[in-house]
């Protein structure tokens, strides 16, 4: 037998958006999100292996070193939130990865290339890669390449 988890949690900003869909509301946020998580499936763009691999990759390792780097920032722990951390900026991640930790060795990828492809991106697009790597950050056993075949960004 499945078991389904409950959410619960409070519309906030959300409830004008909601009331105007629907009289149950919580109906509305499950099929609201359903098709949420079914758009983000149909946009996700895909990549190569090695380029989602990177991808993956650099964002693991800055998230790894971002309670050093917040620290100094004056805030006490990272964002959980890749989407707030990232969007608009995820060609200057991949950058900055590459710098830090010379990704570029362990990965075969065109970095320029890779760059401008993310630079190009469209907003919802981002936004799926995004949250593919969030998903795929929450995996056991984590290797990149691995990882960005199973939730379908390679």
């Amino acid at each position: 037998m499945i078991k389904y988890p409950n959410a619960s949690f409070r519309l906030g900003d959300l409830a004008d958006e909601v009331a105007a869909r629907g009289k149950n509301a919580g109906q509305v946020a499950k099929r609201d999100l359903a098709r949420y998580y079914f758009l983000l499936r149909r946009v996700l763009p895909r990549f190569d292996e090695e380029q989602a691999g990177f991808i993956l990759e650099s964002i693991h390792r800055l998230q790894s070193i971002a309670p050093q780097i917040t620290q100094r920032g004056g805030r006490s722990r990272p964002s959980t939130d890749l989407v707030k951390e990232y969007r608009n900026s995820l060609w200057t991640t991949v950058r900055l990865a590459d710098n830090t930790f010379a990704l570029s060795e362990s990965f075969s990828v065109d970095l320029k290339k890779l760059e401008t492809r993310l630079r190009k991106l469209q907003p919802w697009e981002e936004l799926a890669v995004l949250d593919a790597v969030e998903r795929a950050l929450r995996l056991r056993g984590w290797d990149a390449r691995r990882a960005a075949v199973k939730v379908g960004l390679a």
